[in-house]
């Protein structure tokens, strides 16, 4: 595995920056061989695997190369396991194959042995141009 200069993987490094502007989710590695990374999810539809085809690549033996799929649709968060052999797990509950649940704020979820802590952003919410005391 070759690395970049701040001594994380090159493909992990090279996936947890892709995108531009801000990011619609963080995922935050709370257990596995990465632990501490933040990944920033800049598209409604993340593909999450060991393989580097993946928008975001988790380069870990119990990740499948196309693990699962993050998907944003009407304001609500899914996770889709596409097939792995070692499961995906949100809350503790295991996902059958095609299966999905959805992820709030603070949900805890595996692809393998790699735990997920999810933190979406509030980057869809509208912004109020009023001035404080106008009237609606």
């Amino acid at each position: 595995m070759q690395y970049h200069s701040g001594g994380l993987p090159r493909e992990v490094a090279a996936s947890a920056s892709v995108g531009f502007g801000p990011a619609l989710a963080i995922l935050l590695v709370r257990q596995g061989s990465l632990v501490g990374l933040r990944l920033r999810v800049h598209t409604g539809v993340t593909n999450l695997g060991r393989a580097r085809y993946n928008d975001l690549v988790i380069p870990d033996p119990t990740v499948s190369a196309a693990h699962a799929r993050l998907s944003l649709r009407e304001g609500i968060w899914t996770l889709v396991d596409l097939g792995s052999s070692r499961g995906t797990t949100v809350d503790g509950a295991s996902l059958s194959v095609g299966g999905d649940a959805p992820l709030a704020p603070g949900t805890l979820f595996r692809l393998g042995e790699v735990a997920f802590l999810f933190d979406p952003r509030d980057v869809l919410a509208p912004v109020s141009h009023r001035l404080v005391g106008q009237a609606a």
